[in-house]
């Protein structure tokens, strides 16, 4: 549902130069399909087959997916991919965010980033619509740690 949402707020808010022209855009995203959970990625990308198969005017977008697996260095190698196909926007940091977006922004790409967690610092191009500030999980499990002795682990993560 949510991933609906983003691909018509992009559209939207304008960031799809010429959505309103007789060519078609095409829409990379960085989508965890492997890691840690198969069925939320699949859910991720209904959502934005959906939100293509319902899109309003004509032609709709064409949609390219890549996976992160929730890796770092594969969703950077899935922004680089992105580029090099050629994409008009690319949706991602389901759950890694890593480089991405830098690499896509300093491409000259919009880069959409549904991460729960806040970049400090997002580059031009780059519209974040997560929740948290950056690295929240380890610092709430420090302060757990200290406080009861116990031992406690965190990773941050939308999952």
């Amino acid at each position: 549902m949510w991933s609906r949402w983003v691909l018509r707020l992009a559209a939207m808010g304008g960031l799809l130069a010429g959505a309103g022209q007789a060519t078609a855009l095409t829409i990379g995203a960085i989508v965890p399909q492997s890691w840690p959970s198969a069925g939320q990625g699949e859910e991720i990308v209904l959502g934005m087959q959906l939100a293509i198969k319902t899109w309003p005017g004509q032609p709709a977008p064409t949609l390219v997916l890549k996976d992160s697996a929730c890796d770092p260095r594969k969703a950077e190698a899935a922004a680089r991919e992105l580029l090099a196909a050629k994409v008009d926007l690319v949706l991602g940091s389901w759950c890694a965010i890593g480089q991405a977006p830098k690499i896509v922004a300093e491409a000259g790409v919009p880069y959409v980033s549904a991460h729960a967690e806040r970049l400090p610092q997002p580059p031009a191009g780059v519209l974040q619509l997560g929740r948290l500030e950056l690295y929240v999980a380890e610092r709430i499990a420090a302060t757990l740690r200290q406080e009861t002795g116990l031992r406690i682990s965190a990773r941050t993560s939308c999952w």
